[in-house]
C-alpha cells in the first residue's frame, strides 16, 4: 500500500496549535502528555506552537520533535516525507 506525503518539516515552533491538531490528529497524544491542555482549546485557533509551550513552560523544539516522531510512527516505518532533509522515514 503507498502511503501518502507528509511534510514533517510543516512541525515547526511557527505553526499553529489548531492547524497542527486538524492535519495531526496523532498530535494531541503529546499535548496531553505534556499536561497542555491545547486539544478543543479555543485558543489554539490563534496560537503557534511555540506560544503554547511558552505558556506551558515547554521546549518547543523538544515538543516539536515528539510530535514529528508520533507521527511518524502512526504513518509506520513505509511513510515517506517531503521537505526538510529529504531523507525518507
Amino acid at each position: 500500500m503507498d502511503r501518502p506525503n507528509v511534510d514533517l518539516a510543516a512541525v515547526t515552533a511557527a505553526i499553529n496549535v489548531d492547524d497542527l491538531l486538524t492535519a495531526f490528529p496523532v498530535a494531541a497524544r503529546v499535548f496531553v502528555r505534556h499536561r497542555m491542555a491545547c486539544v478543543g482549546c479555543e485558543v489554539a485557533r490563534f496560537e503557534s506552537l511555540a506560544e503554547a509551550c511558552r505558556i506551558y513552560g515547554e521546549d518547543v523544539e523538544a515538543v516539536a520533535e515528539e510530535i514529528r516522531q508520533a507521527i511518524r510512527e502512526a504513518l509506520g516505518a513505509g511513510a515517506r516525507e517531503t521537505g526538510g532533509s529529504g531523507h525518507g522515514v
